[in-house]
């Protein structure tokens, strides 16, 4: 919703992602969108467009999202890997101190 908010208010579906809106047809994506009105120009085509351009070249797939660790060879978060990392000493340095009175 931050990034396209014209075209998220435009969106019958408000939980949908925009996967559910693609499909593979002999190896191209066909987009069906499902908007209140058509966005043919102004701000909202503008917002189109610049979503198109960022998932260019992805595929849309039906498999459950995953992420891996890359701070673990299993790709497994853990707590203990995560204190290793030097983002996480930086992050605690960081971190600024509250008064107390």
């Amino acid at each position: 919703m931050e990034k396209f908010p014209l075209l998220f208010s435009l969106e019958k579906d408000k939980n949908c992602k925009v996967g559910d809106r693609g499909r593979e047809v002999n190896g191209e994506t066909v987009w069906s969108w499902n908007w209140r009105r058509n966005v043919i120009s102004g701000q909202p085509f503008q917002e189109l467009q610049d979503l198109l351009n960022q998932i260019q070249g992805m595929s849309i797939s039906q498999e459950e999202d995953k992420w891996n660790w890359l701070e673990e060879d299993n790709g497994k978060y853990s707590s203990k890997s995560l204190r290793g990392t030097e983002e996480f000493r930086w992050t605690r340095l960081s971190v600024p101190l509250a008064l107390v009175k």
